[in-house]
């Protein structure tokens, strides 16, 4: 999962967004530590994974939790992800239904992504990039996995599709621990604050907007794809 400009010189299947953008946040130190053979939970990824980078961190989370796939709690986790889209059009990778599920592909970051500034046909000012997010979070420098004897499944940690409302109920729209049966998949786990009323996200221009969850919905979508020539206006 690649930021635009960013070096493909790590492994896209185990490294992240967030791992990716450490040259730029100036962290490249802790970026040349990152091990391209390693998962995330292994080696000197895992010692990476325990650095604690504020900027990845909402002030108005409350209590951050670890990663529950990380030994002794020791991996932090992010309140941001990348946004993937919500595969309009066909725009999307249809996987297996049962615990990571499909792979929108009309966003920006989706796994295997190598878009450019210049291929955001919508314009920059009216595409999310990163949005912010607050259940069933993973340590920051997780990307996308495959689940290993499950063909067809991979899990995406830094970025998400667009396939619910921001800030839905998670006992209604639920992945884990849920009442009855799950409703919701990994890869679809949705965004959300605990800012009265929305989610900051930030745009690819750079600029960082609050987006009420009042929001209709079809223009939520509409701002989660590069390339689907709407204007959005304002909202």
């Amino acid at each position: 999962m690649l930021a635009p400009g960013a070096a493909n010189a790590l492994n896209k299947d185990v490294t992240g967004l967030f791992a990716f953008l450490l040259p730029y946040l100036e962290q490249a130190a802790l970026y040349e530590r990152i091990e391209s053979v390693n998962s995330v939970y292994s080696g000197s990824n895992r010692e990476v994974g325990k650095v604690l980078l504020t900027g990845l961190v909402c002030p108005s989370a409350g209590q951050q939790p670890t990663d529950p796939l990380g030994s002794e709690g020791e991996l932090h986790t992010t309140n941001y992800a990348g946004v993937m889209g919500p595969g309009r059009d066909g725009r999307i990778a249809a996987l297996e239904q049962s615990l990571c599920g499909n792979q929108a592909n009309d966003g920006v970051f989706y796994p295997w992504s190598s878009t450019r500034v210049t291929d955001i046909r919508d314009g920059s000012s009216n595409t999310i990039a990163i949005g912010e997010r607050l259940h069933e979070l993973r340590v920051w420098t997780r990307g996308s996995c495959d689940v290993p004897g499950s063909p067809g499944r991979m899990c995406v940690a830094s970025a998400k599709n667009i396939t619910w409302p921001m800030n839905s109920d998670p006992k209604v729209v639920c992945y884990a621990d849920c009442p009855g049966a799950r409703t919701c998949l990994f890869n679809d786990l949705f965004f959300g604050s605990r800012h009265p009323g929305g989610v900051n996200v930030s745009l690819l221009d750079g600029s960082v907007r609050f987006v009420s969850d009042t929001i209709e919905w079809a223009t939520w979508q509409a701002l989660a794809t590069s390339e689907g020539n709407e204007s959005i206006g304002n909202y």
